[in-house]
């Protein structure tokens, strides 16, 4: 360490301070070129995410019902009389799929009308 200079321990930080910086101000334009892109691709996945599982639960409303109404009517003609508990069972994940429906379909005409304010809120949620 005694054929080490200070000189030559100056020269390797002005360096290295140098590539930081370098390095930080190769960071501040990839984040610039790319953040528009990124807030885009944020608003795409939260509307179709939303949208697809709104359509999901609209498809499956008629057939929970149709499935609950076959086996209440099995529980009413007393052919099974376990077959309420099914029906229950249904009755309760139709209602399930109708308020995650209009949830996902709020969210989506949500992120339609309003993109800064939900972005903002996912920020806000990205913070916590």
């Amino acid at each position: 360490m005694s054929n080490v200079t200070t000189a030559d321990w100056n020269g390797l930080s002005q360096l290295a301070i140098k590539e930081i910086i370098e390095w930080a101000k190769g960071a501040k334009e990839f984040v610039s070129e790319q953040s528009p892109e990124l807030v885009q691709e944020i608003l795409r996945w939260g509307f179709w995410s939303s949208t697809i599982v709104a359509i999901i639960c609209a498809i499956l409303v008629p057939v929970l019902l149709v499935a609950a109404c076959k086996i209440g009517k099995d529980c009413l003609d007393r052919k099974n009389p376990t077959a309420l508990y099914g029906c229950i069972i249904l009755s309760i994940g139709c209602l399930s799929c109708i308020i995650s429906m209009f949830v996902n379909g709020y969210q989506a005409f949500y992120i339609a009308l309003a993109p800064r304010v939900y972005l903002l809120g996912y920020l806000k949620n990205l913070m916590k």
